[in-house]
């Protein structure tokens, strides 16, 4: 269940990192500053969120952190695909790079909890499934956008935070 997390939360980051500045310069602007400008703040937001993670930890336990960044991600994701403004764009972009910041280092670390293995190899095995879903997400983002449109290919991004609501859900009923 772990893997299964970690490589759908590291296809959201991958998704947003490949594919935004595309999304910009298909849909909503034809300069390409404006698509290196969402780069950077969805990587900015992700940076600032994951610190805020770390603080949130303190008066949360991961498993909600967890569950409240997916359930933000579903409704950010969605929105995306209707907004006809770049600085709507780039508002729940920010917000997605919130909603995407705690998956990777939570995961570690909630799994270093649960499980009682050797806490190297469960991160090698961790980051394996991670780099995995990172690199494989935006080649089927790309595949649906090659034969739908980009706007088809982003529909993935939604599913990855309901997949990861479905794994974090069964993960909670599983006892430690």
């Amino acid at each position: 269940l772990f893997a299964a997390a970690i490589f759908l939360g590291a296809g959201v980051e991958s998704s947003f990192t490949f594919w935004g500045r595309s999304y910009v310069e298909t849909y909503l602007a034809d300069v390409p500053r404006a698509g290196a400008i969402a780069v950077v703040i969805f990587a900015g937001t992700m940076a600032v969120g994951r610190l805020l993670s770390a603080r949130l930890s303190e008066f949360m336990s991961l498993r909600t952190l967890m569950m409240r960044s997916a359930i933000l991600g579903v409704l950010v994701s969605s929105a995306i695909l209707f907004t006809n403004s770049l600085i709507a764009f780039y508002i729940l972009l920010a917000l997605a790079g919130f909603a995407a910041a705690c998956f990777w280092p939570t995961i570690l670390a909630e799994a270093d909890a649960c499980l009682s293995v050797d806490t190297t190899m469960l991160f090698v095995m961790l980051a394996c499934f991670g780099i995995a879903g990172f690199g494989l997400t935006p080649w089927i983002m790309g595949v649906m956008g090659d034969s739908a449109g980009l706007k088809a290919g982003f529909l993935v991004i939604p599913g990855l935070f309901i997949g990861l609501i479905l794994v974090l859900t069964l993960e909670r009923r599983i006892p430690n």
